[in-house]
C-alpha cells in the first residue's frame, strides 16, 4: 500500500529559486552584473533547475496527482490565485496597447514583424512565398518556418496589428497551465507559478518592450509552454501537432527528439507513440513539404546558411562605445568568449563555437539518453522527458551563435511551465504498516 508524501519538498523551493534566478539573468540582472557573470548566472540557474528537477524524483515514486475533495479555503486560496493571475495578464496586455501605437511596425526598427506580414501577403495572393525579399533595400532570404508566419495570416484577414497574435498565443498557453494547476496538491505550485508567471511577463513587457514590439518570441514560448503540456497528457495527436508546431517555428528541439523518441518508445503503449509520429509527419508534410519544400528543395537548406551569414554579420556588428558585437555582449551565451579569441580568424571562431554546439547538444542528448536505459526504472517517464529538455535547452541557449535576448525568454517559459506540471505529480512512498 502507498501513500502520497503531503509535506511541502525541499526540491520545490530550490526549483523556486532556479526560476527567480533565471528571471533575473534574463531580463534584468545585466545592469548589475559584467557579461560573463550574466552569462554563466543564467546558464547555471537554467541548468540547475533541470538537474534538481531529475534529483526530486529520482528513486522515488511519482503518480499524477487526482483531483480531490478539499477544504473550502484550499479550493477558494486556488482560485483566487488563478483570478489574480488573469486579471494581472490581462492589465499587462492592455498596456501593450500604448506600446504598439508608440513603437509602429517597419524595417527600420526590426525587420521580424514586415517580414512576416511579406509572407501572409505573398500567401493570400497565391505567390511563393519563399522568394528572397528586396523591398526593405537589401536582399532578404526567407528563413520562417510556417508556424512563424501562419498564425499571422489571422491578423492580416481580421486587419489588426500583427502582435497580438504573439500575446494572444502566449495567454492561451499561460490560462492553460493555470487551469491545469487546479489538479496540483503542490501548495508552492498553486501559489507561487502563477506569481512567477505573471511577474516573469511583468518584467518582459516593461523592462524589455522590444521583445513583445518587434519580434514574435512570445508566440514561440507560448508553443514552448504547451510542448511542456502534451508531455504530460495521454493524448497522441496533441502531442504530435505540438511537437510538429515547434519544429516549424523555432527547431530548438530538433537534437533533443532522439532521446525523446527512446523515452515515449520505452515507456508508452506502441499505439500511442506510432499515432504520435505519425501526427507529426503530417502536420509537417501538410504545412511544410507539400506546399511549400516539394516546389524548391533547397530552401530549407537555404535558411539554414543564411543563418550562418547572418551570424557572421552581427559578429562583425561592432557598438560604437564598446567597440563589441552588440548581441554577443547582451548578458547572454558562451558566443563572447569565442569571440575574444584573437588568435584566430573571426570565420573561424565562430566555426568553432558553431561545432561546439552541435557536439555538447549532441552529447547531452547521448549521455542522457545512456542514464535513462539503465536508470529509467528509476524515474517517471514524464518527469525524465521535462528534465532532459531543460538541461538540453540551457546547452543549446548558452552555446547559439548568437545569443539573442529575446530568444532566453524561451527556456524561462519553459521553466515556469515545468515548475506548474511537474507539482502535478505526488511522490509516494510505502504506509506504514
Amino acid at each position: 500500500m502507498v501513500s502520497p508524501i503531503k509535506k511541502i519538498n525541499k526540491f520545490d523551493f530550490l526549483l523556486l529559486i532556479a526560476i527567480v534566478l533565471e528571471i533575473l539573468f534574463s531580463v534584468y540582472a545585466k545592469k548589475f552584473f559584467d557579461q560573463p557573470v550574466n552569462a554563466f548566472g543564467f546558464f547555471f540557474s537554467s541548468l540547475l533547475f533541470g538537474v534538481i528537477l531529475l534529483l526530486k524524483f529520482y528513486n522515488k515514486d511519482a503518480v499524477l496527482s487526482v483531483r480531490i475533495k478539499e477544504a473550502k479555503r484550499k479550493n477558494w486560496l486556488s482560485l483566487i490565485m488563478v483570478l489574480l493571475s488573469l486579471i494581472a495578464i490581462a492589465f499587462i496586455s492592455r498596456s501593450n496597447i500604448a506600446l504598439f501605437l508608440r513603437v509602429p511596425v517597419g524595417p527600420e526598427t526590426s525587420d521580424v514583424i514586415p517580414t512576416v506580414a511579406e509572407l501572409c501577403q505573398r500567401y493570400l495572393k497565391g505567390s511563393f512565398v519563399y522568394e528572397p525579399i528586396e523591398k526593405f533595400g537589401y536582399h532578404l532570404p526567407v528563413t520562417y518556418l510556417p508556424m512563424q508566419w501562419m498564425p499571422y495570416l489571422i491578423a492580416e484577414k481580421g486587419g489588426f496589428d500583427y502582435r497580438w497574435i504573439a500575446i494572444g498565443i502566449w495567454i492561451i498557453a499561460a490560462v492553460v497551465l493555470l487551469i491545469r494547476s487546479f489538479r496540483s496538491q503542490n501548495v508552492m505550485v498553486r501559489f507561487f507559478a502563477p506569481v512567477l508567471l505573471v511577474m516573469s511577463y511583468f518584467y518582459i513587457c516593461y523592462y524589455n518592450d522590444s521583445i513583445v514590439a518587434n519580434v514574435i518570441e512570445m508566440m514561440v514560448s507560448g508553443y514552448y509552454i504547451l510542448l511542456i503540456v502534451s508531455l504530460n497528457t495521454k493524448n497522441a495527436v496533441f502531442r504530435g501537432l505540438i511537437i510538429g508546431i515547434c519544429l516549424l517555428s523555432r527547431y530548438s528541439l530538433l537534437l533533443w527528439l532522439p532521446l525523446a523518441i527512446l523515452v515515449i518508445f520505452l515507456s508508452e503503449n506502441r499505439k500511442h507513440f506510432w499515432t504520435t509520429a505519425l501526427t507529426v509527419f503530417l502536420f509537417i508534410c501538410i504545412l511544410y513539404v507539400i506546399p511549400f519544400l516539394s516546389k524548391d528543395w533547397s530552401i530549407f537548406y537555404k535558411g539554414y546558411k543564411h543563418y550562418d551569414i547572418s551570424a557572421l554579420g552581427e559578429w562583425k556588428h561592432l557598438n560604437i562605445y564598446t567597440n563589441k558585437p552588440f548581441h554577443l555582449y547582451s548578458g547572454h551565451g558562451i558566443a563572447f568568449w569565442f569571440y575574444e579569441r584573437k588568435g584566430f580568424p573571426i570565420e573561424m571562431r565562430l566555426k568553432y563555437l558553431q561545432k561546439a554546439h552541435l557536439f555538447l547538444c549532441l552529447g547531452a542528448t547521448a549521455i542522457m539518453g545512456i542514464w535513462y536505459w539503465f536508470k529509467r526504472t528509476k524515474i517517471n517517464d514524464k518527469i525524465f522527458l521535462m528534465g532532459s529538455f531543460k538541461i538540453y535547452l540551457a546547452i543549446f541557449l548558452f552555446f547559439i551563435q548568437v545569443p539573442y535576448l529575446y530568444l532566453m525568454i524561451v527556456g524561462l517559459f519553459v521553466s515556469i511551465a515545468i515548475f506548474f506540471e511537474q507539482g502535478r505529480y505526488l511522490i509516494i512512498r510505502k504506509a506504514d504498516s
